[in-house]
């Protein structure tokens, strides 16, 4: 599991490295591979595996020593879409807390995940012997109804056709703990997080900086 590969990883280096420090990615590559074949449930699957693996970066490291930062490099076209109630199952459909469940206008209910392309478009099918050349035609074959909640392999729908879904374009998150982490605020460049990580670590453009050289003799 990627947790287990975590903490393997963070006890090899730490043994090997001594007091030179180390570097440690660690990617949750599953979350991107599952968005991308619209596969909502296994994404937030794996977003909690990742959530796993970073308690135990924060268990085993001194956050007095070490900074670990958290961030994505590109989002996917994942929203969430109707008035879901608070207590609504994200993987089922759209559902008020009072058991209310919203339709679309074919008179089926939808899901709450959705994505704007995908092959989850490819599920639409044209009802048998129908004569309506609009969208009163299409089917939402394979949709979810009320009650259902989609498994790890379900696809969730797709509003352009593609092979795989794509990357977005929104901005994504970035938290941080440990030394500089106060340097992450608001909305920054992304190549603005390899500049705090070379003043954190005193190697790159920053090695020089004057806090590097104190910090070097109070070592």
């Amino acid at each position: 599991s990627l947790v287990n590969m975590t903490s393997a990883a963070l006890d090899f280096l730490n043994k090997k490295s001594g007091d030179k420090g180390f570097f440690l990615m660690v990617e949750g590559g599953r979350i991107d591979h599952a968005n991308h074949y619209a596969m909502a449930t296994r994404a937030l699957t794996e977003t909690i595996a990742m959530d796993r693996a970073v308690e135990e970066i924060l268990a085993k490291v001194d956050l007095e020593e070490t900074l670990v930062i958290v961030t994505a490099d590109h989002s996917h076209t994942l929203s969430v879409g109707g008035y879901p109630g608070r207590g609504a199952n994200i993987t089922g459909v759209v559902k008020g807390d009072n058991g209310w469940v919203m339709k679309a206008d074919d008179g089926q209910p939808f899901s709450i995940l959705g994505y704007a392309n995908g092959p989850g478009f490819k599920k639409l099918q044209v009802k048998d012997n129908s004569n309506s050349s609009s969208w009163e035609a299409i089917s939402r074959a394979g949709d979810l109804q009320n009650g259902e909640t989609a498994g790890a392999s379900f696809v969730f729908p797709g509003a352009v056709p593609t092979e795989k879904e794509t990357h977005g374009g929104d901005d994504v998150g970035i938290w941080a703990a440990g030394p500089w982490a106060h340097l992450f605020h608001g909305v920054h460049e992304q190549t603005f997080i390899g500049h705090v990580m070379s003043l954190a670590s005193c190697i790159g453009p920053h090695k020089d900086h004057i806090t590097c050289g104190k910090r070097r003799r109070q070592k």
